[in-house]
């Protein structure tokens, strides 16, 4: 999904004249510790058909990134930068074009289905459309309660903090520059980034936040602080994790410490050589045992392999996708036993 996702975001950009540049990514391994998780991204890599993707030695990471450092590294040159506001701002002229609406702030606060149409109502206005996609962010559990969804998964929001490297150091790095990623964490850890604007960031780090609503670092509201404090899941997490959590405040509140871990890449950042910059929150779904990701369960569930001709000429497949045809697409159907199935 994510390799065909960036060619069709790459067709997007360029119809639209909105930036897309290839600066190319390196995933370094920075000791042995990390060549199982290395050599298991590389084959999922391939399988997957990033393409032009190479591993190089310790020897070479130089040759991409001349101030990274490691034992070994994937060079994936086509990983591409681009401008998300852009591209949203671009997405809601497009539905304003077909005869959409986007309608920005507006809380809802009932969804409900009425004479097989589902009525949405926000404050004081009520809107009836044919078909709804639940796909709230960091208020996705709460959207999903109105629709009779189960109480697990929950939201629990994490705030990136990210550094910004000044102007004059900007070229310690010429594209991006990852860790091998933990598969025990949905974060990709520290990492370097360049923007479409020119600037070098460092990061995020992941910071428990108690407010979903607000970037700012103290931000606090009670409403949503009860509701990480209450869900046995978050207690579970914390029991398991916490050492890592620590970790993550301490760098938090201590840029040297932030550092450390991004200095394992490219040891000649500093901590002059950085300011804070933008911060993030991330919609973290947390399981009741703690568990972090989140799954879909639902006690109408089903799902079942169709031929690839048939999912194509219903949809399931985007037609230009040749690797599709020739084997079974999976599709998944759900809803309530009073409502029937629904196509998601």
């Amino acid at each position: 999904m994510c390799a065909r996702g960036r060619d069709l975001l790459r067709e997007y950009c360029a119809e639209h004249g909105l930036p897309y540049d290839e600066v190319g990514k390196l995933v370094v391994a920075v000791d042995g510790s990390e060549r199982g998780r290395f050599d298991a991204l590389e084959r999922t890599a391939r399988q997957n058909g990033v393409p032009g993707l190479r591993r190089l030695g310790g020897a070479e990471i130089a040759d991409v990134e001349p101030h990274a450092v490691g034992v070994a590294a994937l060079h994936s040159p086509r990983t591409a930068i681009t401008d998300f506001v852009a591209v949203c701002v671009q997405l809601g002229r497009d539905v304003e074009a077909a005869g959409g609406q986007v309608r920005l702030g507006a809380r809802v606060t009932g969804i409900a289905r009425s004479h097989g149409r589902v009525v949405v109502t926000c404050a004081d206005e009520r809107h009836t459309v044919d078909r709804l996609v639940v796909c709230g962010g960091l208020q996705s559990d709460r959207l999903a309660g109105l629709v009779g969804g189960a109480r697990c998964p929950v939201i629990v929001p994490f705030r990136g903090e990210y550094l910004t490297v000044r102007p004059v150091r900007r070229d310690l790095v010429r594209g991006m520059v990852y860790p091998v990623p933990d598969p025990r964490y949905p974060f990709l850890g520290v990492h370097f980034t360049r923007t479409v604007t020119g600037d070098l960031e460092v990061g995020p780090n992941a910071v428990l936040a108690l407010d979903r609503g607000a970037y700012r670092r103290f931000a606090v509201s009670p409403r949503d602080t009860a509701a990480v404090l209450a869900w046995p899941g978050f207690w579970r997490m914390a029991a398991r994790h916490w050492r890592t959590g620590a970790r993550e405040v301490y760098g938090s509140a201590v840029t040297a410490a932030y550092l450390r871990a991004a200095r394992r890449y490219v040891p000649e950042i500093g901590g002059d050589d950085v300011v804070r910059g933008r911060a993030g929150l991330r919609a973290q779904a947390v399981e009741r045992d703690g568990s972090l990701g989140g799954r879909l369960r639902h006690r109408d569930v089903r799902r079942r392999h169709v031929p690839a001709e048939r999912a194509l000429a219903r949809g399931d497949v985007e037609p230009r996708d040749r690797r599709a045809r020739g084997r079974p697409c999976r599709r998944v159907n759900t809803g309530s036993a009073r409502s029937g199935p629904a196509r998601a």
